[in-house]
């Protein structure tokens, strides 16, 4: 459960309707702050390779392996949600 406002809301809303039928629980939280992790890995990527294809030929095969771990926490987050909403 969450903090006493999140547990007084959810007794509240059960206690009304029932069933919990709206707020953020901490797991809502978390797959919120996974998401927005993955649209900056997104962006950061997206900025990476941009940055990458201003570079001459040959490019450093740091920078290679640097916009390729930027992207980790994309991935990472695109299997946390797809096996939470097919889990």
């Amino acid at each position: 459960m969450g903090d006493s406002s999140n547990l007084a809301d959810e007794r509240a809303q059960l206690a009304a309707y029932g069933f919990i039928k709206c707020g953020f629980t901490q797991t809502n939280n978390s797959l919120l702050a996974c998401t927005a992790s993955a649209f900056l890995s997104l962006f950061a990527v997206g900025c990476s390779i941009a940055a990458l294809r201003v570079l001459p030929s040959p490019r450093p095969k740091f920078r290679i392996l640097e916009t390729l771990t930027m992207s980790v926490p994309f991935v990472a987050v695109v299997l946390f949600v797809a096996l939470s909403l097919w889990g």
